[in-house]
């Protein structure tokens, strides 16, 4: 039970990320890319219900189980809403500038950073260069032509081209431009 719970509460906490991102810049891909991972997310939630069922007829009372719906249902809840952001961005309404506003003033940002040539991060994994040490950012996603990479690992090697999403503290957005030589806004 423990893995479909942590796949669920990683895919929601990804989801988040990925609908404030696709409103942020009005992006139609990663909005759809979340409305696909809110499907996964449903089969999920099904899959925990019936462990929880399952698991009900092994313990001496089933309400020490009550906590774990709580979570699901709620994960699933969180999962519900970052698709409903990225609904926006499939149905072309833009971010009202209010939203904008607001997200300069979070604790965290959104950065977005393509890898330009002369970068020193190309052709090495993020252990290597260590960007979240460096910049404050942890990347959560990158995209590589079409294809978008979520959750990279450690041993993921970067591409002149790449574009890198990450969620961090704003002063080190600057920083992980400089480092791939290059900005997107």
């Amino acid at each position: 039970m423990s893995d479909i719970l942590t796949q669920m509460k990683n895919k929601s906490e990804l989801m988040v990320a990925l609908s404030y991102t696709a409103l942020l810049y009005n992006n139609k891909y990663i909005a759809e890319e979340v409305i696909e991972l809110e499907e996964s997310m449903d089969k999920l939630n099904y899959e925990m219900g019936k462990k929880i069922l399952q698991k009900a007829s092994e313990v001496s009372n089933p309400e020490d189980l009550l906590s774990l719906i709580y979570i699901t249902e709620a994960t699933e809840s969180i999962a519900d809403a970052a698709s409903e952001i990225s609904d926006m961005v499939t149905r072309g309404i833009d971010a009202h500038p209010i939203f904008k506003e607001a997200m300069k003033e979070t604790d965290q940002i959104i950065a977005r950073v393509k890898i330009c040539p002369d970068s020193i991060i190309i052709d090495k994994t993020l252990q290597e260069i260590k960007l979240q040490t460096k910049t404050g950012i942890y990347i959560f996603l990158i995209k590589r032509g079409k294809e978008y990479i979520y959750s990279p690992k450690k041993t993921f090697v970067l591409n002149e081209g790449d574009i890198i999403y990450g969620i961090g503290v704003e002063s080190g957005k600057e920083n992980l431009q400089e480092l791939a030589n290059c900005k997107l806004h």
